[in-house]
């Protein structure tokens, strides 16, 4: 482990002392010259590795560093925040082509918008069906009210439902035969 960091803090010096050079070659810098870009990581997971900023390093290749770790964090970010999205919103896909981050935010802007417009429907159904629950009940407590209030009514209430039953029983059964003609049932 040791031997790594050795190893990249001579990477970095070697390439500060480069860049020095060139930075004298074409006059200073500043004056049109181009610089070439020099990368500071190397081959690892996820297609780099990220060589520390150490105290070592000269402050603006420190400097440097530390703003390109920050870069590629924030990057990685987002693209973690867009493939989640990308699995969470439906019809992202729908083009058969990877959608574009505009297309995956436009997406998900449009199903966030339906997922309200449903849970303001069900709110509303809701409210519908405790205002219908509430007219029942109301309702049913006005039947139970004017319900006979003893036991005693309802059994002279039940007789005289008995009684007129056995009656029409007893008429149909005198008028069927004179209406069948005498030939019994």
């Amino acid at each position: 482990m040791q031997y790594l960091k050795e190893e990249e803090e001579q990477g970095a010096s070697q390439e500060m002392k480069e860049e020095e050079e060139m930075e004298m070659e074409s006059g200073g810098g500043g004056g049109g010259a181009v610089r070439p870009v020099r990368p500071t990581a190397i081959a690892g997971k996820r297609g780099t590795k990220q060589v520390p900023a150490d105290s070592t390093l000269h402050p603006t290749e420190r400097k440097r560093i530390l703003h390109l770790h920050a870069e590629q964090s924030r990057r990685m970010a987002l693209k973690d925040g867009f493939d989640q999205l990308m699995e969470i919103v439906p019809d992202v896909h729908s083009g058969g082509v990877k959608p574009t981050n505009a297309v995956v935010l436009a997406k998900a802007a449009d199903h966030i918008k339906n997922l309200l417009a449903q849970r303001d429907d069900k709110t509303k159904r809701v409210a519908d069906m405790k205002e219908t629950i509430r007219s029942l009940n109301e309702r049913i407590s006005s039947l139970q009210s004017s319900l006979p209030s003893s036991r005693k009514d309802q059994a002279s209430s039940s007789l005289d439902q008995r009684s007129a039953i056995e009656q029409f029983f007893e008429r149909y059964t005198k008028e069927r035969p004179r209406r069948t003609g005498d030939s019994g049932w």
